[in-house]
């Protein structure tokens, strides 16, 4: 097997200089040696190294806070599957913050508005056992 290399910030929570928006080194292209940058409002942008520094998240449970990064289609994805399967054995829940558009946002909303009768509401006798004491399900919906 062939041994893959990632440049430096590969895979990397950064945020962009300047611009103030926060991503995922997602990719690095060696020819005009730009980082692409797949940011948290669903942007893929190409950047150069010194634009970029690592952030460091919030914890999950603080605002903006979160666990895990899903890039959808990429590499990294069986990382992130595997950070997510290590956070629910460990804690229960997982708040996992994705790199997807408003409109992106609003097409899955409108999706699951559209299947509500689908679902179903957890039985009361089982709610605190599930969402812990004081739970709700608005904190588990949150987006």
């Amino acid at each position: 097997m062939e041994a893959t290399w990632l440049a430096p910030l590969e895979g990397r929570l950064v945020e962009i200089s300047g611009l103030g928006q926060v991503g995922v080194c997602s990719g690095w292209n060696e020819e005009d040696e730009t980082y692409t940058v797949q940011t948290f409002d669903g942007a893929s942008l190409q950047v150069a190294a010194d634009a970029l520094k690592e952030h460091t998240p919030s914890p999950a449970g603080e605002k903006e806070g979160f666990d895990v990064v899903w890039l959808e289609g990429h590499a990294l994805e069986a990382l992130a599957s595997n950070d997510i399967v290590d956070c629910l054995a460990h804690r229960g829940f997982c708040l996992v913050r994705t790199c997807l558009s408003a409109a992106q946002l609003e097409g899955i909303r409108e999706e699951a508005t559209r299947r509500n009768d689908e679902f179903e509401v957890l039985k009361t006798e089982l709610q605190e056992a599930w969402l812990g004491a004081g739970g709700s399900a608005s904190q588990v919906l949150r987006m």
